[in-house]
């Protein structure tokens, strides 16, 4: 099997750009595209004091402030981002079966058993539930 397209999915935390860097080298050694993924989570309003557009826009703001960030540390044009709204490891299935992508890089910050439960985990999810290859990266 060639890997001619790699997702890497990257939420600005250490473990999703340590994944985001191996992607990036995986993609270069095969010459491959990297895609950069952010999913903008589903915003929860509390209450009336901000409106839900302002906090949404603010989650996409960060989504791109992220995207743009590791963009600029790869340097490399094979490498394209991309930003969607929606739950994490749904969304980055979704995208990578869509894009018909041939591997999917995640990060794992390495939460224990008890987080994973309650909180849950995105590559989790994402292996458990997705029909194509996924690599996570600690």
């Amino acid at each position: 099997m060639t890997m001619k397209r790699i997702l890497a999915a990257v939420d600005g935390d250490q473990a999703a750009i340590r994944a985001a860097h191996l992607a990036h080298t995986m993609a270069h050694d095969l010459g491959a595209s990297l895609t950069l993924l952010y999913v903008v989570p589903p915003v929860v309003v509390t209450g009336p004091e901000v409106p839900y557009t302002i906090l949404l826009d603010a989650q996409r703001k960060r989504g791109d402030e992220v995207l743009h960030n590791l963009y600029d540390e790869l340097h490399d044009a094979q490498v394209h981002t991309a930003r969607v709204d929606g739950t994490a490891a749904e969304e980055i299935i979704r995208y990578a079966e869509e894009g018909n992508f041939d591997l999917i890089v995640v990060g794992n910050n390495g939460k224990g058993p008890v987080e994973r439960l309650l909180l849950g985990s995105v590559a989790d999810r994402t292996v458990h539930k997705c029909h194509r290859p996924v690599l996570v990266v600690h």
